[in-house]
Order: C-alpha cells, then structure tokens, then sequence
C-alpha cells in the first residue's frame, strides 16, 4: 500500500501476519477500535478526511469485507460494541449540537440496522 494507506492486519499469537488488507479511503485516517463478534467478524469506524461520511465496516475473520454502511454525519468516532446476544450497537450524531442516535444491527445482519432511536433532541 501507498502512503496514507490504512491497512487492516491480521496476526496469530506468536506474532506472525496472517493477512492484510487495504481499508476504502482517500483521505486522511482514525480509526477506532476493532471489536470482533462470535464468529470472528471484524467491525471499525474509520473516519476518512477527504469525505464527511462516516463508514461502519465488518469484514471476516479471514479479511474480506462483508458489508459496509454510510452514516451521513458524524459518528463522533465511537467505537462500536457488540452486546451479549451478538447485536451491535453505535452512535452518530448530525452536527456537533444536533440530535444524536443510536444504531443497532441485528447479529448477522449487514448493511441495514434492526433500529435506530433517537438520544437527544
């Protein structure tokens, strides 16, 4: 990968990569924490700088990706969770003083999420 590049690696215990795979972006990166479900899919929020959308990824446990979903506002780069039954929940927000949100997606569902409810007004 070029620089800029984010990449996504994958290593076993004794330190040796298993796998890479380039993450979609352009621009600038954050990305948050990976959070990993039961059956070793990945889940992240990266926040990429050349675009104001906001990108729940999941990808495998082997690298590819599975699904992709578009916020389009902020996600104030919180880190996603997984709850006890395998649903996975985060949090976006339309402006820095507009409503907030709460997103959860089912456990094996992609891209669309079982709900969202509204935080704040």
């Amino acid at each position: 990968p070029g620089s800029g590049d984010a990449v996504l690696e994958c290593y076993d215990a004794a330190g040796a990569r298993l796998w890479d795979t380039r993450l979609p972006a352009r621009g600038g990166w954050a990305v948050s924490s990976v959070v990993i479900d039961g059956n070793g899919n990945l889940y992240m929020i990266p926040r990429d700088d050349s675009t104001t959308t906001m990108r729940l990824l999941s990808y495998t446990r082997d690298g590819a990706r599975r699904w992709q979903f578009d916020f389009y506002w902020s996600v104030n780069h919180q880190v996603p969770v997984i709850g006890p039954d395998g649903t996975l929940y985060c949090t976006a927000a339309d402006s820095r003083d507009g409503p907030s949100y709460l997103y959860a997606f089912g456990p094996g569902e992609a891209p669309d999420p079982a709900w969202v409810g509204r935080l704040k007004p």
